[in-house]
C-alpha cells in the first residue's frame, strides 16, 4: 500500500530572519513581499541552522509491478486528490500483475499525467547535452510555456491539437507573422517528439 507525502528539504536561513521559540521549538521568521513567513529550524553538523521547507504539492510512494519503489510527483496540492492519483497508479500496477495491462501503457499514462514543468526540465537538460545555443534553448522553452499557459495545458496529456490550432489562428488576428507562428508550432512538436522517447 502506497502513501502520499510532501517532500521536506532544508536550505539556508533567509538573510535577516529572526530566530524565535514557538511551541517549544525554534523557528525562523522573516518577511517576503509584506507577508510574514515562518519555518522550523534544524541544526546540521557544526551547529549550522537551516530552515525546513515542505513542497507545495504531494508526492506518491508505491511499488511498481516489479516491486521497485517509485516516488513520483502528483502535482496535487490537495491530499485527497493526491491519494486518488495514487489509487489510480496502484490499480494500473495490479492490472499489469494480472496481465490485463502492459508495462509500456502504464509508463505512457504516467508520463502523460506528470506536471508539464517536469517534462520541460528534462527537455532542457537534453538541449544542454545536445549543446544547442542558450538563445535557442530559452526561445523554445519560452514558446512552449506561452502556448501551454494560454491554452491551460498543465500536463503533456492535456495537449490538444484543436486548442493549439485555435491559439495559432488567434495570433493571425493579432498580426503575428507566419514565421513566428511556425516557430511556436515547431517548438511544441519538438517537445512532444522528445517526450515520446
Amino acid at each position: 500500500m502506497g502513501t502520499v507525502f510532501k517532500k521536506q528539504t532544508t536550505r539556508q536561513v533567509p538573510p535577516g530572519a529572526e530566530i524565535v521559540t514557538k511551541g517549544g521549538s525554534r523557528v525562523a521568521r522573516w518577511g517576503v513581499r509584506g507577508k510574514l513567513r515562518t519555518a522550523p529550524l534544524t541544526t546540521r553538523e557544526g551547529g549550522v541552522d537551516r530552515i525546513v521547507t515542505e513542497s507545495s504539492t504531494y508526492f506518491a510512494k508505491y511499488r511498481d509491478a516489479e516491486g521497485v519503489l517509485q516516488i513520483v510527483p502528483t502535482g496535487c496540492r490537495d491530499r485527497q486528490a493526491a491519494e486518488q492519483m495514487l489509487k489510480k497508479w496502484e490499480r494500473k500496477v495490479e492490472q499489469i500483475k494480472a496481465g490485463t495491462l502492459d508495462r509500456k501503457s502504464l509508463d505512457v499514462s504516467r508520463l502523460a499525467g506528470a506536471p508539464l514543468e517536469d517534462h520541460l526540465a528534462t527537455y532542457e537538460r537534453s538541449l544542454v547535452a545536445a549543446e544547442v545555443s542558450d538563445v535557442y534553448r530559452e526561445n523554445v522553452l519560452r514558446a512552449v510555456r506561452k502556448v501551454s499557459t494560454d491554452c491551460g495545458f498543465l500536463t503533456l496529456g492535456a495537449f490538444n491539437r484543436e486548442a493549439v490550432e485555435n491559439w495559432l489562428a488567434a495570433r493571425i488576428g493579432e498580426g503575428m507573422s507566419a514565421r513566428s507562428r511556425n516557430y511556436y508550432r515547431q517548438s511544441l512538436v519538438s517537445l512532444l517528439y522528445f517526450a515520446r522517447g
